[in-house]
């Protein structure tokens, strides 16, 4: 009879611990797409979670039994906390600071890795749309092919990044930081000063040019600054990558 009692408390307190797990699981493509960190997603875990045991209460038609509200209970905390560790730990690698300063005039003392990846799914983005527009200007047709070449290219590398930043929902770069972040790239000229409407096609290329080779450097310093990320993602790969695609575009470089 005594087993009979804790076989029942046990598998209450299972059931509680296990329904934050499966909110979580329904509601973490949603909170992706709408790039929602973690605790979000947890906290409405949670709540969806005591909202199932107030129903179960009132389904019973009895009020609610002190026993039963702590079996849930507990196995929802333990739940939600089994989350929280789960997305912290797994999330914990995002957070690495710099171990070195980025070339001078980065923001000293808040670069983490998120706030890297971030700003590379910006700059993959600003080059695809530039790839884009310079295939739709040119008149030469090896210079168009390759420009749909690199589109493929800089969306691939956008996705990689993409899948490894959002895939734990990490915290978001805020307004005044991303604007930091933003400046510095612009001050050192890296996609985000897009030649005028008026420029001719050679100049355009030798643009690509000047920026394919500052996005290999861009990359190459996460050798020093994130070791630990240089290795996980295969960024050596990417900067190879990206000092072909500088090589693939001096062969289009019209002569003068």
């Amino acid at each position: 009879m005594e087993t009979t009692y804790y076989s029942s408390y046990f598998i209450k307190w299972l059931v509680a611990f296990l329904i934050p797990i499966a909110w979580t699981i329904i509601f973490y493509p949603l909170m992706r797409r709408l790039k929602k960190a973690y605790p979000f997603l947890i906290i409405i875990a949670t709540l969806l979670s005591f909202v199932v045991l107030i129903i179960t209460d009132f389904m019973q038609k009895l009020s609610p039994l002190l026993g039963d509200a702590v079996v849930y209970l507990s196995g929802i905390f333990f739940g939600t906390a089994a989350l929280s560790l789960l997305f912290i730990s797994r999330s914990r690698w995002l957070e690495e600071p710099a171990m070195d300063s980025m070339p001078s005039g980065s923001p000293h003392g808040k670069l983490h890795l998120r706030h890297v990846l971030q700003l590379s799914i910006i700059l993959e983005e600003e080059g695809r749309k530039f790839y884009e527009l310079l295939g739709s200007r040119a008149v030469n047709q090896g210079v168009k092919d390759l420009c749909r070449k690199l589109v493929e290219d800089e969306i691939r590398h956008k996705k990689t990044f993409e899948n490894i930043y959002f895939r734990w929902l990490p915290f978001y770069l805020d307004e005044a930081t991303m604007q930091l972040f933003e400046s510095e790239l612009k001050r050192r000229g890296i996609f985000l000063n897009p030649p005028p409407s008026d420029t001719t096609e050679r100049e355009m290329i030798k643009y690509a040019i000047d920026q394919e080779e500052k996005m290999a450097e861009f990359y190459a310093a996460f050798e020093k600054v994130f070791p630990e990320a240089w290795r996980r993602i295969n960024i050596e790969h990417l900067v190879m990558e990206e000092r072909e695609h500088a090589k693939q575009l001096m062969t289009m470089l019209p002569t003068a």
